[in-house]
């Protein structure tokens, strides 16, 4: 698990220094919050199949900030 949350530190670091993440969190904060979801949103839909993978996609979006290419 902290080589996946290092390797999407490093990831967000990239990506907030090239503008395509506006979040303010810190890359580190952000590796955690994403892994969290995913993880939760992982064992949501294992127990309820209704709960989809772009539902966890729009949230992850929001919490990133990510900013779409002009």
């Amino acid at each position: 698990m902290e080589e996946w949350r290092q390797d999407l530190t490093r990831l967000f670091e990239v990506m907030k220094k090239e503008g395509i993440i506006g979040s303010p969190l810190d890359a580190r904060t952000l590796a955690t919050a994403a892994m969290a979801l995913f993880n939760g949103y992982n064992m949501q839909h294992y127990i309820d199949k209704g709960i989809g993978l772009m539902g966890m996609i729009g949230v992850f979006y929001e919490l990133l900030q990510v900013k779409q290419p002009e």
